[in-house]
């Protein structure tokens, strides 16, 4: 009986070839179009998570519970090293890295700006993200931290001397206001802060030399000025190029002043400009040296094989770290911001689909309206030869259906077309844009599309449901239509 269906809806689909030829191509582009869409998005999706995750954030984060409240330098994990390797052990981990953090001034001849320090472990670092793939010129940081001398603490005497420097430093200071209210007096201080006959110990120039003694003894300069790399933009405001040397100031943890020249290494380009302009990224060794931190370290980030893994590994993470006052969060949480903004291009590929949709389940009712109308007689006549009402429905239910089917097959593998080429040449908008910020975020101007299967089985499904539903009403008319009127009918 069923076969009998097939080959009647089959027939009457060539009856009328033109008419099932126009619907099925406009069904077809419709698919293709829904297809194609969601590829785009989908790629759009992945480019969009991949420069939040791949290139700074991770897709989870172990930090101080404190720092989280509020980043602050003295606010560390004390063991984050081990840490970082017990999570490698992971199975579900595919890299976890350490890091640290500070605020630096950074100057090149007569530029500067104020930049964030990030210093990294290059060697775990590149399985966690890519930052090492965005290199424009130079090289990435070399896996070995900088040769720096171990210092040592001052003795009873340096300390005492250092204390005597400390409070004619002071006086210096307070010398220097008294000036400010006396530039009008009739006779000059008699003895001038810096004057050549100032005994050692006292204010004067050979403070600054035994200050700095003192200093390279509690904390002695590198070897070789370490390395550092930074974005293209900075470069752009400092000049620099590398190879090339610039001068960093900082604030250890303990509020010690530090100044070092460091060496550009290489520059690399994110797209985005919190990174390119405002980020250097060190050895991990050296930023904790520069910052007094010893191995303490701000931040633990790790990298998954799949985003989706993150809920998974924060819940298992959890509360283990609950107990040492530890805040473990996946990505989505630490940036809301860019998860509702993946939600709202679901959502705008859901409304275009859903529209598409619309325009091709009018299409169908309108062929088989048509084609129920054209076949009055045929329809009368069937019914006073004994076909069941029922039977009527199923023929034409069974004629929408082949239509979609074929239909479908076309435009998925249209669609299919098209998301390879989007997946192998993405779409290239060079012409128009050197790169694009969304959410922050830099995105590269070829945009490469994803083929997944909500993308390639979501319109199809959808779209022939909707049309086989929307078969029902002409259907159910054909299928009320009276013998003896239907057959009137000329």
């Amino acid at each position: 009986m069923f076969s009998t269906l097939l080959r009647l809806a089959w027939r009457n689909l060539g009856r009328h070839l033109r008419r099932s030829l126009i619907t099925g191509s406009a069904l077809a582009f419709g698919i293709s179009l829904c297809v194609a869409t969601y590829g785009l998005i989908d790629g759009l999706n992945i480019q969009m998570l991949d420069a939040l995750t791949g290139l700074d954030l991770g897709h989870v984060q172990i930090h101080a519970k404190s720092y989280v409240e509020k980043r602050r330098i003295e606010r560390t994990i004390d063991d984050g090293e081990e840490l970082a390797a017990l999570v490698r052990a992971d199975e579900d981990v595919s890299g976890a890295a350490a890091r640290v953090y500070g605020f630096a001034l950074i100057g090149a001849g007569d530029k500067s700006s104020g930049v964030q320090i990030v210093g990294i472990d290059p060697k775990h670092e590149t399985a966690v993200t890519r930052l090492h793939k965005r290199m424009t010129s130079g090289t990435y940081l070399d896996e070995a931290p900088t040769p720096w001398p171990a210092g040592r603490l001052l003795d009873a005497k340096e300390r005492a001397a250092d204390e005597t420097m400390t409070k004619h430093a002071e006086q210096d200071a307070l010398a220097e206001i008294d000036e400010l209210d006396n530039l009008n007096a009739s006779e000059p201080e008699k003895a001038k802060k810096g004057s050549p006959d100032a005994p050692a110990g006292t204010p004067g120039k050979n403070n600054d030399a035994s200050s700095r003694e003192l200093a390279r003894t509690l904390s002695p300069p590198p070897e070789r000025p370490p390395r550092i790399i930074l974005g293209a933009s900075l470069a752009n405001v400092l000049a620099v190029k590398p190879g090339q040397k610039v001068f960093l100031t900082t604030q250890g943890v303990g509020g010690e002043r530090e100044a070092i020249f460091v060496e550009v290494a290489g520059i690399y380009k994110t797209g985005t400009q919190a990174y390119d302009r405002q980020r250097i990224y060190m050895h991990l060794r050296d930023s904790q040296r520069l910052l007094h931190l010893k191995k303490r370290v701000h931040e633990v980030a790790l990298h998954l094989p799949d985003p989706a893994m993150a809920d998974a590994v924060t819940a298992r993470l959890l509360p283990t770290e609950t107990k040492q006052e530890r805040s473990v969060r996946a990505w989505y949480t630490i940036r809301p911001d860019i998860q509702k903004l993946l939600q709202l291009n679901d959502v705008s590929t859901g409304i275009t689909v859903f529209i598409i949709f619309v325009v091709a389940t009018l299409g169908v009712v309108n062929t088989m309206l048509m084609a129920v109308f054209e076949r009055t007689r045929e329809l009368g006549m069937l019914r006073a030869i004994g076909m069941s009402s029922r039977r009527i429905i199923s023929l034409i239910l069974t004629e929408s259906f082949l239509l979609v089917i074929l239909a479908s097959a076309v435009g998925t593998a249209i669609g299919l077309w098209l998301d390879w080429q989007l997946v192998e040449h993405g779409l290239d908008l060079r012409n128009y844009t050197e790169g694009f910020s969304i959410g922050g975020l830099g995105i590269e101007p070829v945009i490469y599309g994803a083929i997944t299967p909500r993308g390639v089985l979501v319109p199809t499904i959808v779209l022939s449901t909707c049309c086989v539903l929307a078969s029902l009403y002409p259907a159910t008319r054909a299928a009320r239509l009276k013998p003896a009127i239907g057959m009137r009918e000329t």
